[in-house]
């Protein structure tokens, strides 16, 4: 891009990059950074290996136990009837009445969640990540503020920077809508669900990066 550089003073030989120049590659790091946040989310939920799989693999990020998910534990709570040895994720199938051979109901006749279970991915992964996150704002926000504040007549200054700051509170809203949109998939099928395993993330994190990528073309045209 050379006209997007100025040399700054007369004899210096140093040069200073144009603001809208570091807001479009703060753009494009910032695409960079969903992306990969997309590629990341596909090999964690690969890792997430199902607990019957991986015993042992029981996420903690969840209140409760591995017996909250227990048919057997279930079993013993129906026998009983105690409300405190109820598993909270294990229920009865309506209709099925099936005992098995010592009396207890069968195990074909409860269901229960799928235990929450955690990747073996290492958070460190993330680094690039965040990398690519504070570049792209260094580059974009700062030089936003930069660019209203240089730009804009003095008395212009405050209402040029606030604009810009509307226009970021305005992103920042524009997530709730696009959250509720992409929940509301065929068949009930969210991307987003309280059980990230069960969900679609990193779909999430690619219609972003689309979004981010569009938004970086119109800037630079």
């Amino acid at each position: 891009f050379p006209s997007a550089f100025n040399v700054v003073g007369d004899q210096s030989k140093a040069l200073a990059i144009d603001p809208l120049v570091k807001v479009g590659w703060g753009f494009v790091f910032a695409t960079l950074a969903v992306l990969y946040a997309a590629v990341m989310e596909t090999h964690r939920k690969n890792l997430a290996a199902p607990y019957e799989e991986n015993l042992g693999n029981f996420s903690h990020c969840l209140n409760g136990s591995v017996d909250d998910y227990s048919k057997v534990k279930f079993q013993e709570y129906f026998k009983g009837k105690d409300e405190g040895l109820k598993p909270p994720f294990c229920r009865k199938i309506d209709g099925c009445e099936s005992l098995n051979e010592v009396g207890l109901l069968d195990l074909s006749c409860i269901a229960c969640d799928a235990v929450p279970t955690a990747s073996s991915l290492s958070i460190l992964y993330q680094i690039p990540q965040f990398v690519f996150v504070g570049i792209g704002e260094i580059l974009a926000s700062i030089s936003a503020l930069e660019f209203f504040y240089s730009e804009a007549p003095p008395e212009m200054r405050s209402v040029t920077s606030a604009l810009n700051l509307i226009c970021t509170g305005l992103g920042n809203w524009f997530t709730i809508p696009l959250i509720k949109i992409v929940n509301v998939g065929p068949k009930g099928e969210k991307w987003l669900p309280s059980d990230l395993n069960e969900g679609f993330l990193e779909r999430y994190f690619y219609l972003l990066a689309g979004i981010m990528g569009l938004n970086t073309i119109a800037f630079i045209f």
